[in-house]
């Protein structure tokens, strides 16, 4: 049986060397050149046409915070990356269709709709949807507007600095 200062030890040695093989397996990869395959990206960037995006959507219960969002970009290497949350309200019998597409020479419009969805029941809480899209612009793309049932509800204007930028928004969906 080893003592315990023996086991710590061993322990603390293989963390150690864990690191070390870690760091040393990361910095090859990067010297190698690793890439990864971008659908709809070439080496000047991605198509400005037809960027690289997802979406992903989920309805059900809201927490309190509705008809609120934020939108943030960064510059990655010959992209920029952009990222955006928006949270709509609406009844437990509607669901939402949400779209990223190019309307313009550099501008682009993250598109949410509330349209009729299934129901199961009614919930015993407030309902709504939450979107969440990412997308790899060009580098010298214009803006980014967030439409929500035809209102635009927030923007993001490309400053041509790299630094992240966020913008958060909200909106009365009965104006």
């Amino acid at each position: 049986m080893t003592s315990p200062s023996t086991s710590t030890t061993r322990l603390v040695v293989v963390f150690v060397a864990g690191l070390v093989v870690g760091s040393v397996a990361v910095a090859t990869a990067g010297a190698a050149g690793v890439g990864f395959d971008v659908p709809g990206a070439t080496a000047d960037g991605p198509d400005p046409d037809s960027p690289p995006t997802g979406i992903a959507t989920g309805t059900g219960c809201l927490p309190a915070e509705a008809n609120t969002g934020w939108i943030h970009e960064v510059a990655t290497g010959t992209s920029r990356t952009l990222t955006a949350n928006v949270t709509v309200a609406h009844g437990p019998d509607e669901t939402v269709d949400a779209t990223f597409e190019a309307i313009g020479s550099g501008v682009y419009r993250l598109r949410v709709d509330v349209v009729r969805g299934e129901t199961s029941g009614v919930p015993d809480c407030p309902t709504g949807s939450t979107v969440d899209a990412a997308a790899s612009l060009p580098m010298g793309y214009e803006r980014v507007e967030v439409v929500v049932d035809g209102r635009t509800v927030g923007s993001m204007v490309n400053d041509g600095d790299t630094g992240a930028d966020l913008r958060t928004f909200a909106w009365n969906a009965t104006a």
